[in-house]
């Protein structure tokens, strides 16, 4: 092996000076993003000194506790690997880093589609390493049984860390929610993941996906849910564009003049473009929308916290318009797959951050503005969510996992969110906090409802206060096959881990 293409720092030979070359960017020891917690949870929380050791700090180590970071490794951040002893599985932890990597800046060529050959299609071997073009995201594939479009499903995954299915047995629907599930269980479950997603996955209560075979055989129900919610969310570009009011992911105060940020207000000009286009327009503003969407995956790992929810609600929004492309066309365009496994990557990173309050966990009143933030993460991860399975029902794939919401809290009610002043606000989420005891209404409890023309009194409850991103995922709960086969499927793509 020719040393000239030997990595200096870890030794790491490759065929290509290319690939060197990417491997470099990443392997260079660099400036870490700039964060005002460095510190990991744990000694945050108890006020001590932490030698921000990854992938756990001494005293967890010591203690034998979890030990999380706000912001994951970047680059720049090098492992202590020293401590890898005490890693679950190393060869898994190869593998998250390899996937991690993927998506840093500079190495969107394991992602560019017209490098890769047909030999690594069928064998499945793509590698990070791999002499790929330069990123760049292709044109949508004409059918999902182009190799092109089933790149990622064709991939030979880690079942720990991405459960992406073959298409082979593609999966979509929403699953049915078992009669016999346990409220109270759901809630210590949610009580215990300190606000963040949790490590295990809802195994004994899971939205279980549907098995959907052809187009054709989809229940009445569950295209019928499919095609509402593709309705709805297609208004929500223009709806940001006119101005009147904002989609319901997106609070007053991000599309406010003096506190809106970059990658919205660059969001609302290509909204306006999009719902105005003349004919054959579509094409440059598609170009303009990735164009976009690239400096969000390039760059997301470098934002604080403010500007990267700004950059997902901008993300949700360009993938609305990039499934109509045409304004006015009535079909669903499919979208190249290396965009969605963008979007996991950066909504994993982004449920790293947080997505719950502490306050929220101790069922006390948050601030008004951490409110405000950590409602609109979680609204824009719950909308990414459905339209990913609204477009997995339309192409007969398979949808992101929803057990992996079950944790956190119900859409907020609508008086909390589109409330206005600060101290009225105060005083409604006391009386709302009264209203639920102990015990608020989490994302897990849909899977209690049952078909029929009245709920139960806490879904009732949550009902009576919902908004319209509430409703429509409400919409999809009972858009369910409730037959026993369905147990043999998986549980769909992973996110949050």
């Amino acid at each position: 092996m020719d040393s000239a293409l030997r990595c200096t720092i870890c030794s790491k030979t490759f065929t290509q000076k290319s690939s060197l070359v990417r491997h470099s960017k990443r392997c260079s020891p660099g400036p870490a993003p700039s964060l005002r917690q460095k510190s990991c949870r744990a000694c945050t929380a108890s006020k001590t000194k932490c030698d921000l050791q990854r992938p756990r700090c001494a005293r967890c180590e010591q203690r034998d506790t979890l030990c999380e970071y706000v912001v994951p490794m970047t680059r720049g951040t090098r492992v202590d690997h020293s401590r890898e002893g005490h890693k679950k599985s190393h060869t898994n932890e190869q593998v998250a880093v390899t996937l991690d990597d993927m998506v840093a800046a500079g190495d969107f060529g394991a992602l560019a589609l017209p490098g890769v050959s047909s030999s690594m299609l069928r064998d499945g071997d793509i590698s990070v390493d791999s002499d790929f073009s330069p990123f760049e995201f292709g044109a949508p594939p004409l059918t999902s049984a182009s190799p092109l479009y089933n790149i990622l499903a064709s991939r030979q995954p880690q079942t720990s860390i991405w459960d992406y299915p073959t298409v082979t047995t593609p999966l979509a629907g929403m699953a049915p929610m078992l009669a016999s599930f346990d409220v109270q269980n759901s809630y210590n479950a949610a009580m215990m993941t300190l606000c963040t997603p949790p490590e295990h996955e809802f195994n004994d209560h899971d939205w279980l996906l549907w098995s959907k075979g052809h187009a054709d055989s989809t229940p009445p129900l569950v295209r019928h849910s499919m095609e509402t919610l593709l309705r709805v969310m297609k208004t929500w570009p223009r709806t940001l564009a006119k101005g009147f009011q904002t989609p319901p992911f997106l609070h007053n105060t991000h599309t406010n003049p003096k506190t809106i940020l970059q990658p919205m207000i660059n969001c609302i000009a290509i909204s306006k473009l999009w719902s105005n286009q003349g004919e054959g327009a579509s094409e440059p503003i598609r170009q303009t929308i990735l164009q976009e969407m690239r400096l969000i995956f390039e760059n997301y790992r470098l934002l604080d916290e403010r500007s990267l929810l700004s950059a997902l609600q901008a993300l949700t929004m360009y993938t609305i318009m990039m499934m109509y492309p045409g304004y006015d066309q009535r079909s669903v365009s499919l979208i190249d797959p290396a965009i969605f496994f963008c979007l996991q990557k950066t909504v994993s990173y982004v449920a790293k951050t947080g997505l719950m309050l502490t306050e929220e966990r101790d069922n006390e009143r948050p601030s008004w503005e951490s409110w405000i933030h950590v409602t609109a993460k979680r609204r824009a991860v719950f909308s990414l969510y459905l339209l990913h399975w609204s477009y997995a029902v339309y192409h007969g794939l398979e949808s992101f996992a929803c057990s992996q919401l079950g944790f956190m809290p119900a859409p907020a009610p609508k008086f909390l969110w589109q409330e206005t002043n600060k101290a009225q606000w105060e005083v409604l989420y006391d009386g709302w906090l009264a209203q639920w005891g102990d015990r608020p209404y989490t994302m897990h409890e849909f899977a209690a409802i049952q078909a029929g023309a009245s709920l139960e009194r806490r879904s009732e409850t949550w009902l009576e206060d919902a908004d319209e991103l509430g409703v429509l995922f409400f919409s999809i709960v009972n858009a369910t096959d409730r037959e026993d086969p369905v147990h043999e499927f998986g549980k769909g793509i992973d996110v949050l881990s």
